[in-house]
């Protein structure tokens, strides 16, 4: 199978579209013929950083120890193990790799009790494969925040991966905020409305906000609570 490969830290000219051995099914695995994967900030990071601190992301975190790039990716289930249970061959999945990488092949194995779901039927392939780094970063963001009813929530930097998902979640998960109480701030500093996904506000007058999101281009938002 053909995969980009990341031999080392550089600049994009280090990576290397290869043929490679594909992955067999362990017992507990399913493997996903891709026909999507990402290219997300944090792929950009992790293939620009050499010598010592590539050490250090591989031994704490597992980072880059794969060299095939990738971390989100959506497909069709090609085989599973003798001991899955959940899923089945033929199934549309979207799943992320976790720290693992090797979403951007052709072929990927993964654990059956890994970050993977059925793709929903109203999603294409690109677009499922864009959800699982982005979304579930903006969930952690927006739990860790501990939202209640009557707060504001503030996103900034909200025409990113991260923050159109906070957006999204805040407006439609279980909190039920109304558009009134998400609050945007764009990515040039400028306040208004966000077309599209990202549909909230900012209301430069109102109060403020009991939870920041913050960031920038190609960045995790940090946020906490606000009394």
């Amino acid at each position: 199978m053909r995969a980009v490969i990341c031999p080392r830290g550089g600049p994009p000219e280090v990576l290397e579209l290869r043929e490679v051995e594909k992955p067999p099914p362990g017992p507990k695995e399913i493997l996903i013929r891709i026909h999507a994967s990402t290219v997300t900030s944090g792929d950009v990071i992790l293939r620009k950083v050499r010598g010592p601190v590539r050490w250090v992301f591989s031994l704490a975190f597992g980072l880059g120890k794969n060299p095939i790039t990738g971390h989100e990716l959506s497909g069709d289930i090609e085989k599973v193990g003798s001991e899955v249970m959940s899923f089945q061959a033929g199934e549309a999945v979207f799943a992320s790799t976790g720290n693992k990488g090797g979403a951007n092949a052709e072929f990927i194995c993964l654990p059956e009790d890994g970050m993977i779901a059925t793709k929903p039927a109203n999603l294409n392939y690109e677009q499922a494969a864009a959800v699982p780094v982005g979304a579930n970063t903006a969930l952690v963001i927006l739990r860790e925040g501990a939202i209640k009813a009557g707060m504001k929530v503030l996103v900034y930097g909200a025409s990113g991966s991260v923050g159109t998902y906070a957006v999204q979640l805040a407006l439609d998960g279980r909190w039920r905020l109304s558009e009134r109480q998400v609050l945007n701030q764009g990515e040039a500093g400028g306040s208004g409305r966000l077309e599209g996904a990202a549909r909230s506000r900012c209301d430069p007058a109102g109060d403020r906000p009991h939870l920041w999101a913050g960031g920038h281009r190609g960045s995790a938002p940090l946020c906490r609570a606000r009394a």
